[in-house]
């Protein structure tokens, strides 16, 4: 699936005429819209998108300390050594979240930031292209 997202976000940048690492920018945005509307609105979230191996991740970040106060943002040594046995307090663990985990809402919801910004830079690029002939008659066919 991660091809396929990849492969799109190329299309709609092509289509659409905008920059596709704004289109990039758009999509990481509305996806850690949708983490930190599902783990809370501090969760740390990373996402990475790699365009050469096409694969798109998304981490929640989490600081291993000893004693959990915010389960949000903090993981006991306990927990994050269950992700990778070498990590130690100080560190941050990083939890790959499936997209699949965000459900059919959270998925629409950033479809339609992206479908948003990709207008408003599109519509940025008409004006770039025009402002300047302003009081000058321009005709088409």
């Amino acid at each position: 699936m991660n091809y396929e997202v990849i492969e799109a976000l190329g299309q709609i940048a092509r289509e659409k005429n905008v920059d596709k690492s704004h289109v990039i920018e758009t999509l990481q945005a509305g996806l850690i819209a949708a983490v930190r509307k599902k783990h809370g609105a501090l969760a740390e979230v990373d996402v990475v998108v790699d365009e050469a191996n096409h694969h798109l991740g998304i981490y929640l970040l989490k600081n291993v300390v000893d004693d959990v106060e915010d389960p949000v943002l903090e993981a006991s040594v306990e927990e994050a050594r269950e992700y990778d046995p070498e990590l130690d307090v100080g560190h941050v663990l990083r939890i790959e979240l499936p997209i699949a985990e965000f459900g059919r809402n959270a998925i629409q919801a950033v479809k339609q930031v992206v479908v948003q910004r990709v207008r408003e830079a599109e519509r940025e690029n008409v004006y770039d292209d025009y402002h300047n002939r302003v009081s000058e008659v321009v005709t088409g066919t």
